[in-house]
């Protein structure tokens, strides 16, 4: 080969080289172009991310006001609570928040704009971001059985009438969470060894009257016959009596949304009056009577519909002494604690709340609640208050639960 064969050979090389390395660069962009939306892409992920969280927390939020606000002020609280709990380096600001409400379930969505580190040089300065929340707002409806001691012990130490504050304000604090027509209902039942309602309700079909009318009966019943005492199952007629004392009337599922029947239970709660002997047995069975559909206190759900939760709360401040059979202490717990498990059958799905006063049987008293961290000891009547709030709260949760 002649040296300018191999001259022009070398440059050709020269040349191909060139070539290569042009190719390889012009390969190299579009493989810089999609590292660089990957990262682009993963940021706008964790800015999801903090998204989502932040309209997690602010569906929680408005959870409580989804069925009582308009729209309007119901969107403008949104979008107060999701620039508090937003928090972000990339977006400056806090983007709008829409919300929308329906078949109780609310959902919050907005659109945050993310810058780009890399999309840019693709024309792409900003990428948008979507995130929305759903939560469940429904709240549970409640019916709530206030089985009350109207004992004479009562009247001792400022027990009654701490009871009687501490009561309305369990009311008004449940009332205040400003429930819908039906959404909360409440019972009281003053006991002694009787209970008393109206006597006007003479000659109803569930009383058994022994020969008294209207005119003769002032209200109070006793115990039906055994084995019907502890429970509230029909088969057996209430057996109706002269009042031993002169007891507050029972008052029925009562709607609070009702400002008219709100007070009445209230004034039915501040006219308690302490006196007589003590048969918890009645006053539990009268509250599951209260909470059981078809009974002689109207009003109540069926037992296991899941949007509604039942409650007793039972406060005494002493031991039984006496019931329609008996003076002997150890039978008449024995019949409690059967009424304690006939309000606790699974079936009814009833949560017992008791609150022990001074006084009274530790033990049958922690073993009728639903579970020991649903009982409650007040060493004095200050603390008959701070009981009934810790239950409050309780109940509370369980009405805003999802």
């Amino acid at each position: 080969m002649s040296v300018s064969n191999l001259s022009i050979l070398r440059r050709f090389r020269r040349d191909e080289r060139g070539n290569v390395a042009m190719m390889f660069g012009l390969t190299l962009v579009p493989i810089i172009f999609a590292v660089g939306a990957a990262v682009d892409y993963s940021r706008g992920a964790a800015e999801r991310e903090r998204l989502v969280q932040a309209l997690d927390a602010t569906g929680l939020a408005l959870a409580h006001d989804a069925k009582r606000m308009s729209d309007a002020d119901f969107n403008a609280k949104a979008n107060r609570i999701f620039s508090a709990m937003y928090r972000s380096k990339e977006v400056a600001g806090a983007p709008a928040v829409v919300t929308s409400r329906a078949n109780e379930r609310l959902t919050v969505s907005t659109t945050a704009q993310v810058p780009t580190a890399f999309m840019h040089l693709a024309g792409f300065s900003q990428m948008p971001i979507n995130a929305r929340a759903s939560v469940a707002y429904g709240t549970k409806k409640l019916e709530i059985a206030l089985v009350l001691d109207n004992t004479g012990s009562m009247g001792r130490d400022g027990k009654m009438d701490a009871l009687k504050v501490a009561a309305n304000n369990f009311v008004d604090q449940l009332a205040a969470t400003t429930p819908s027509v039906g959404e909360i209902k409440v019972s009281v039942i003053p006991f002694a060894t009787q209970v008393r309602t109206e006597s006007s309700r003479a000659g109803e079909a569930w009383l058994q009257m022994f020969g008294m009318s209207s005119m003769t009966w002032d209200g109070c019943i006793m115990d039906r016959d055994q084995p019907w005492d502890v429970n509230a199952n029909p088969g057996q007629l209430y057996p109706a009596t002269r009042c031993a004392y002169n007891t507050t009337r029972m008052m029925g599922l009562t709607d609070l949304s009702d400002v008219t029947q709100r007070n009445t239970l209230k004034t039915r709660i501040g006219a308690m009056n302490p006196a007589g002997n003590t048969n918890i047995t009645i006053g539990m069975s009268w509250g599951l009577a209260s909470l059981s559909p078809a009974s002689p206190l109207p009003g109540a759900s069926g037992f296991g519909a899941g949007n509604v939760e039942k409650f007793v709360v039972l406060l005494t401040d002493g031991d039984n002494t006496q019931n329609r059979f008996t003076g002997n202490e150890w039978a008449i717990n024995d019949r409690t604690r059967q009424a304690c498990d006939a309000v606790k059958d699974p079936a009814k799905k009833i949560t017992v709340f008791t609150i022990r006063v001074i006084a009274g049987n530790r033990d049958l008293l922690r073993n009728c609640a639903t579970t020991p961290g649903h009982y409650y000891e007040s060493a004095n009547a200050a603390q008959i208050q701070p009981a009934f709030d810790a239950i409050l709260r309780t109940i509370t949760k369980i009405h805003l639960s999802n």
